[in-house]
């Protein structure tokens, strides 16, 4: 007795370089990265690099990367 289905060769007749199928539903979408979080900062200590940062005269791509936060977050 021949070990076929309506989805071809059973296990045995699979060559052994084929995926197997998959039988749950396919996946859709993309992986979710997890983000990287900048330093906890407190109120005042936002309030100091906001300060420091219109002080210096530089613009936010150069400063931001010397206190570790986002150019969009300043």
């Amino acid at each position: 007795m021949s070990q076929d289905n309506e989805y071809g060769a059973g296990p045995e007749g699979r060559d052994e370089g084929e995926t197997p199928v998959r039988l749950g539903s396919p996946r859709r979408g993309r992986k979710l990265k997890k983000k990287r979080r900048g330093p906890k900062l407190t109120a005042e200590q936002r309030l100091l690099v906001l300060d420091t940062w219109k002080r210096s005269g530089l613009p936010a791509r150069d400063f931001a990367p010397l206190v570790g936060l986002s150019k969009h977050t300043l």
